[in-house]
């Protein structure tokens, strides 16, 4: 991937989690003229995260007014929604902030900059100082190893295992984004899919003992992969580049919450 494909790799990465901040936050204004509390602050919550996933992304100087005022009316909602007026005044802001939100373009004045550094190498170099590809291919082995047990009687969670070990085996060549794509792919499956009913099989039960131990290393050794990488970066180029000055791993914590 060269540098230009990798600013338009990021500029899509973005876009992403902008149009899923629009999509939680229609959720949300659905909900909002309901009576059902629970049902207003769970999604409120999932609005949040994914506001928040998107300014994490980005740095202050690049995050627009109408992504703030959204992030700051939705947390007070969280914790004050029992309130009286609680549900009028975020209902107040969002519809104030609603068509900034859907129209807002996003563009950024030091696309030069992106492209006069070699983010590819940087990431090359600090993903195989890392355990991330022997992380991975373990993942892989143990996820084949529950296929070859042949405990698994549901071929949608046979096929949805098979489906991740054929992601993950791309992980050699893959971008950092695409890296971080992966992860989540899995993360998502084996949350919303998978642990349920692979931990009710006890035959396999030392195997996804395993694959927990793993997936809490490699999720550690990705936080550092994007620790590294900022660190090398300031340190060649005594700047902060916008979408590495937060940590893009809290779209993986929306994951898990």
């Amino acid at each position: 991937m060269d540098k230009n494909e990798s600013v338009q790799f990021f500029l899509r990465f973005l876009l992403e989690k902008h149009e899923r901040f629009k999509s939680e936050l229609n959720n949300l204004l659905k909900v909002l003229v309901e009576e059902n509390k629970d049902s207003k602050k769970k999604n409120a919550e999932s609005c949040l995260i994914a506001a928040q996933t998107l300014r994490n992304n980005i740095s202050n100087l690049d995050t627009p007014g109408w992504l703030n005022e959204s992030i700051q009316s939705l947390d007070h909602y969280v914790v004050n929604f029992n309130s009286s007026g609680a549900n009028h005044a975020l209902l107040k802001i969002l519809l104030r902030v609603y068509s900034q939100i859907n129209s807002y373009q996003w563009q950024f004045n030091d696309e030069q900059k992106i492209l006069a550094f070699d983010f590819d190498s940087i990431y090359e170099q600090c993903k195989k100082e890392s355990r991330i590809d022997e992380l991975f291919e373990n993942i892989i082995s143990l996820l084949q190893k529950i296929i070859d047990s042949g405990e698994i009687d549901s071929i949608r969670v046979q096929l949805m295992l098979e489906r991740i070990i054929g992601t993950l085996k791309k992980h050699n060549s893959a971008s950092y984004f695409s890296l971080h794509s992966m992860w989540d792919f899995l993360m998502h499956a084996m949350k919303n899919i998978l642990w349920e009913q692979l931990e009710a099989i006890p035959a396999i039960g030392p195997t996804i003992k395993g694959l927990h131990k793993t997936l809490e290393e490699t999720e550690i050794q990705l936080v550092d992969l994007h620790n590294h990488m900022r660190d090398k970066m300031k340190e060649k180029f005594s700047s902060d580049f916008y979408f590495l000055n937060k940590n893009p791993l809290n779209l993986l914590d929306d994951e898990k919450k």
